[in-house]
């Protein structure tokens, strides 16, 4: 008996987790950083963005992202790239365009910079995006929509309705 007594107190020391181990363990949450909440660009930031590509073309996003102030060097190449470059096309897809995205997709793969060259002044984001809606508008078709009025009439004229 006195045997599976101390095999309890060993089990118990060897589950328990030392002091500092919770130490590290909260002191890990503290330094980890919190993740900011996005926020829209202003005018103002867009003003200071594009100033910033004048003088040092669309290459040294640390510089820009210096004069802008509140942004990193990411975002603003983001926001420059699919936002605010002067030659973008935001006009309404055409059939021919929409052909092209699946087609080059079927060959290139996800690869939307790729794509882009392809068609003329489309970010690659938006490629993207059209290409999901795209396939999302062809797996959204319901195989019973009545395709006839007649269809229609058999199922709205049922003697259970």
């Amino acid at each position: 008996m006195q045997s599976s007594i101390e095999m309890n107190e060993i089990g118990n020391l060897v589950c328990e987790t030392p002091n500092n181990e919770k130490r590290s363990e909260e002191k890990y949450i503290k330094e980890r950083k919190e993740r900011k909440q996005g926020r829209n660009w202003t005018k103002e930031e867009d003003k200071k963005l594009i100033k910033g590509v004048e003088i040092y073309g669309e290459s040294k996003w640390v510089e820009i992202s210096k004069i802008v102030g509140s942004r990193t060097r990411k975002q603003c190449r983001e926001r420059y790239i699919n936002h605010l470059k002067k030659n973008i096309d935001t006009s309404k897809w055409k059939k021919e365009e929409d052909e092209i995205i699946l087609q080059q997709h079927s060959i290139v793969g996800s690869h939307w910079c790729s794509i882009a060259l392809y068609l003329n002044n489309r970010t690659a984001r938006s490629i993207r995006n059209r290409y999901y809606s795209l396939i999302n508008k062809q797996t959204n078709t319901s195989c019973f929509k009545p395709t006839t009025l007649t269809h229609y009439k058999i199922l709205t004229s049922s003697s259970w309705f």
